[in-house]
């Protein structure tokens, strides 16, 4: 796996969204790392809620 790569095509495949690595781990950045993906993680909910819709601009309403 090339986590560079992915890092720059995930965001090309689905437009809205982020990805970033986490260094010095394994298969369990979450295990290996939590309070870092922990950071992470928040801080894309918080500016999800900031924008007031999720990734690709698709809104939290329910039609």
């Amino acid at each position: 796996m090339h986590p560079q790569r992915q890092v720059e095509r995930v965001p090309r495949l689905v437009p809205g969204t982020r990805a970033e690595t986490v260094a010095a781990t394994g298969h369990g950045p979450q295990i290996d790392h939590p309070d870092r993906v922990n950071a992470r993680m928040l801080a894309l909910m918080d500016d999800i809620d900031t924008r007031g819709s999720r990734p690709g601009g698709r809104t939290n309403e329910v039609a």
